[in-house]
């Protein structure tokens, strides 16, 4: 399984890295909120072990963003909070499991593996034009369309509410990200419909409804 560790704590982190990895998994880690989410935007991963305080951030916070912007990884929330309300607050932002701290780290390896990779997620089509939810990924012709993790929530978003017109506010808010603009999802946009007809696609498959949004019909 790919893993990334998210936790302030260095040693603590390495350690986490060193067991997983010594049972074969690839590991990456991050020490602060900033640098999970730069992982989060370029990599998928089957589990991601989140602290819930680090110094840019709290735990199910970032749960709750990755949740709602579609992140299929397994997450397993780490605190040395051990009261139910800070359980109860992981679980409903989106978290599979809670370790409280210190633990032992046979016991969380144990919970990694407890859950394996997602089972594949029905991919989403127009046409003949294929949304590899599992992989995030538009697949045309045989080709492979790499996405970052926003330009896959964009388009995600635009097929599964495929015929409605999606407001670019409402897209904007797909990383609960007010602080967004609108000239970015116009850029992720155009590099998607740039990549399509390169690999030979020459319909219009996300139309601009000016004044309105976007639409894949």
């Amino acid at each position: 399984m790919k893993i990334l560790v998210v936790d302030d704590d260095q040693e603590l982190a390495r350690a986490v890295s060193k067991i997983c990895t010594s049972k074969g998994h690839i590991v990456d880690i991050a020490y602060d909120g900033f640098t999970a989410q730069n992982f989060i935007d370029s990599y998928i991963y089957d589990v991601v072990i989140l602290d819930m305080i680090l110094p840019d951030a709290i735990g199910y916070e970032l749960c709750k963003k990755w949740h709602e912007a579609f992140v299929q990884s397994k997450i397993i929330i780490l605190s040395v909070q051990t009261e139910i309300l800070s359980k109860v607050k992981s679980f409903y932002s989106g978290a599979h499991d809670f370790v409280s701290k210190p633990f032992d780290p046979l016991e969380l390896l144990a919970r990694i593996e407890s859950h394996p990779p997602s089972a594949r997620t029905p991919d989403l089509f127009s046409g003949n034009v294929v949304l590899n939810v599992k992989k995030g990924s538009i697949e045309y012709n045989g080709a492979t369309i790499e996405l970052s993790l926003r330009q896959f929530s964009i388009i995600r978003m635009l097929f599964e509410r495929k015929g409605e017109i999606v407001t670019k506010q409402e897209l904007i808010m797909i990383h609960n990200d007010a602080s967004g603009s609108e000239h970015a999802i116009d850029s992720h946009i155009f590099y998607i419909r740039k990549a399509l007809k390169k690999s030979g696609y020459s319909n219009e498959l996300i139309r601009t409804l000016r004044g309105r949004g976007y639409m894949v019909e």
